[in-house]
């Protein structure tokens, strides 16, 4: 015997008709696939209530194909009928001949076009476990009625299968066993069992891509395949592409999956197919095996299979070589599919392209940033409660080495400080200095250990380049940066780091901390833009480096950035600020993030005025064209969260000024505000910052909220214009003239 699950008998004759059925389906299935048929020989229905003709499902294999003696049929065509419950005898005359006759006394139409083709007839009986008389009695009984009937010496042609007898047949099977017993294998799960995985259970979102490698898994197992070996970078959905491609009905009863593939070597399954070699269909999935341990694995198994089949995992390289292992590459799930997922989970909205770029073709960490963004959007990354997806990418499944472990968490922690970093020449002293940093902490890390960890998460492909090296997928880096400032940023010193650091990192140091903003960098963040800090030196703040570094510490924390700007740039004479040219746009573009947030709006509009006055630039953009747009009045006409009421106290002072060239720009402002044409969605801008969720620009409830917005202004430009002087009121006048038409054209209708 090399059954692996033992059927107990009162769990068949205890089957209901329908359960019965579905029984008897998967087993005839998985026997066709023992002999090497197609499963188009075997014809079966779950439609208890439809008139069946006395046969309930039938296999015809062409006549003379070999087929094994220990099979639940033979040769040619075998008609099948199926009694559930105790109410059936089948070793009584009436019994049978119900079966088999209908009200006229005639064979049932099935079962006439089976005798006569001399097909063989069984009886399938769940209910009772025979014994050999009632056996022998129901055979003599079925031979009666088809002598009557004109069919005589038909015994030889004659099965009845009880309860024991198709317990045998059953217990071939792992995931036609599951159906009616509650021990399974331990180690392992069948096909029903995997599928209600909170992972695999799930929507699936399936690329072409995809489909093309579910097709080729397939059509290995269906083929002469030994060994599948599955391999791709971690997150990419190997495992639910397996489950995919093991869906179909011919395959499924057959499967067993084992989760931890490391620990499979030491289980009693293992043991049990190295002592008696399984010679019914099966196949085996082990997930997360690495190389070393596959390949011990394999060298048990690879004789033993033939009718057993080995699908492994893997996220690291496997530079094993063997013509008896297909390899196939999982691919990434393409920016379109990722979206699908995202769409699935949240809906469609214009903010998923984002989320899709940090997924980079992950659906697993799709899968979990949607999550979060439904139901945790505060803490985006915060991992699944059914999966530790980050230590999965970070550790595997196996059992691991708990100092290890804590190695490779500190070491990618302080790698995830850079955007990317050079690992080999000519740019290796980058790396050299992270393990410096990486030292300090935990000294047992030197720089052989630090290479082995980083070599290892190559392998993995967690860490990707060839030089130069970065985290796949960005939401991975992202979390390992977070996890740094939590675990480490307590009493770092930036200005020391980062005068100390190679030049070369500083733009990969700085790019990061556009996702900071909660309280474990909050004080980081403080100390680089308090006042006295670096940059009080002037020079700092208008080089290309670090206006460039502040318009990303915007999108952390605005309001720090803000009092930065307002005690330096705010502090400033008019003549020095226009003799700021050099990356003065940037700071521009900061002064535009910061004004999106409704609480520093109007001070942000107060620092681009005074830009804005003296203007340098002629791009349409420039701080001239960033303010106009500020005012502008519409649904998400303006990149800001403040209402127009909101927004014009900032405007006031420039209508009530003395010098022209600030009533001039007061009145361009006013201008852009009334305007009511060519007012269209934004696609992008400031209102995407970092992690944040998109921002929610200004939109009027009602007509009746836009218009009383556009009335507002309309009645404050002629209030604070009426006192004007002489030579701007013409200016003035023509202003309103001009836009008259346009308030009176957005009518209130209420």
């Amino acid at each position: 015997m090399n059954e692996l699950i033992s059927v107990p008998i009162a769990a068949i004759t205890a089957l209901t008709a329908e359960a019965a059925v579905n029984v008897i389906r998967s087993t005839l299935r998985s026997e066709c696939r023992y002999c090497g048929l197609s499963p188009t020989v075997l014809t079966v229905s779950s439609r208890l209530t439809i008139a069946d003709g006395g046969i309930d499902a039938d296999v015809n294999t062409t006549l003379g194909l070999p087929v094994p003696a220990d099979c639940l049929f033979q040769a040619g065509l075998t008609g099948f009928q199926i009694k559930s419950g105790t109410s059936f005898k089948p070793w009584t005359a009436s019994a049978i001949r119900a079966e088999l006759l209908d009200s006229k006394g005639k064979l049932f139409s099935e079962v006439q076009r089976l005798v006569q083709l001399g097909g063989r007839y069984a009886l399938i009986c769940t209910g009772h476990d025979l014994t050999p008389k009632q056996r022998n009695e129901a055979i003599v009984q079925i031979a009666l009625v088809l002598k009557n009937a004109g069919f005589s010496g038909y015994d030889a042609f004659i099965d009845v299968f009880g309860a024991s007898q198709l317990a045998e047949y059953i217990e071939r099977y792992p995931g036609v066993a599951a159906l009616v017993t509650t021990d399974p294998i331990q180690e392992a799960l069948v096909f029903d069992e995997w599928v209600r995985d909170d992972q695999m259970s799930n929507s699936f979102e399936m690329s072409k891509d995809q489909g093309d490698l579910i097709d080729q898994i397939r059509q290995a197992l269906f083929g002469s395949a030994k060994h599948v070996r599955v391999l791709g970078e971690p997150g990419l959905g190997k495992t639910r592409l397996v489950l995919e491609a093991l869906r179909d009905e011919n395959l499924a009863p057959i499967v067993l999956y084992i989760e931890h593939g490391s620990m499979f070597g030491s289980t009693r399954l293992f043991r049990q197919l190295l002592k008696s070699p399984y010679n019914k269909p099966l196949v085996v999935v082990i997930d997360e095996l690495p190389e070393q341990e596959m390949a011990e694995i394999w060298r048990h198994l690879k004789a033993r299979c033939g009718a057993l089949k080995i699908v492994s995992l893997d996220h690291g390289r496997d530079e094993t070589q063997d013509t008896d292992i297909q390899r196939i590459d999982a691919p990434p799930l393409s920016a379109e599919t990722i979206k699908k997922i995202l769409i699935n989970r949240l809906g469609d909205s214009r903010e998923l392209d984002r989320w899709v770029e940090i997924c980079e073709g992950s659906p697993r960490v799709a899968q979990a940033v949607a999550d979060n963004l439904r139901a945790n959007p505060a803490d985006l990354l915060r991992p699944p409660a059914t999966v530790p997806i980050w230590d999965r990418f970070l550790h595997g499944y196996g059992k691991r080495n708990e100092q290890h472990a804590r190695q490779i968490d500190c070491v990618t922690q302080y790698l995830a400080l850079f955007n990317r970093f050079g690992f080999d020449d000519p740019v290796g002293d980058e790396a050299r200095y992270i393990a410096d940093l990486v030292a300090i902490v935990d000294p047992a890390i030197g720089w052989a250990r630090f290479q082995e960890i980083v070599q290892s998460l190559r392998a993995r492909r967690v860490l990707q380049g060839t030089r130069t090296l970065f985290f796949v997928p960005k939401a991975l880096h992202i979390y390992l940066w977070q996890r740094f400032w939590a675990n480490y940023g307590r009493g770092f010193d930036f200005t020391d780091t980062f005068n100390n650091m190679p030049e070369s990192l500083h733009a990969w140091f700085m790019n990061m901390f556009k996702y900071a903003g909660d309280a474990a960098t909050a004080h980081v963040i403080k100390d680089i833009v308090k006042p006295d800090g670096i940059y009080s030196n002037v020079a700092t703040l208008t080089s290309a480096k670090g206006a460039r570094f502040l318009s990303t510490l915007t999108e952390a924390n605005p309001v720090a950035v803000l009092r930065l700007l307002e005690a330096t740039l705010g502090s400033w004479s008019d003549e020095e600020i226009a003799s700021f040219r050099e990356n003065r746009q940037t700071i521009v573009w900061t002064l535009e993030k910061i004004a999106v947030w409704p609480q520093q709006c109007v001070r942000g509009i107060r620092l681009l005025i005074r830009l804005a006055i003296n203007e340098t630039d002629a791009n349409s953009n420039n701080a001239t064209g960033t303010l106009r747009g500020l005012f502008c009045i519409g649904p998400e006409a303006a990149a800001t969260e403040a209402s127009p009421a909101e927004r014009l106290p900032a405007l006031l002072p420039l209508l009530r000024s003395l010098t022209d060239k600030e009533r001039e720009l007061g009145l361009s402002c006013m201008e852009a505000a009334l305007e009511t044409h060519g007012l269209g969605f934004r696609i992008v801008g400031p209102e995407f910052q970092g992690l944040k969720p998109r921002a929610k620009l200004w939109i009027p409830k009602t007509y009746s909220d836009w218009w009383d917005a556009q009335h507002l202004y309309f009645k404050t430009l002629v209030e604070e214009t009426a006192d004007w002087p002489d030579h701007l009121r013409p200016m003035a006048c023509s202003a309103l003239l001009s836009q008259t038409t346009h308030v009176f054209q957005l009518k209130n209708p209420f």
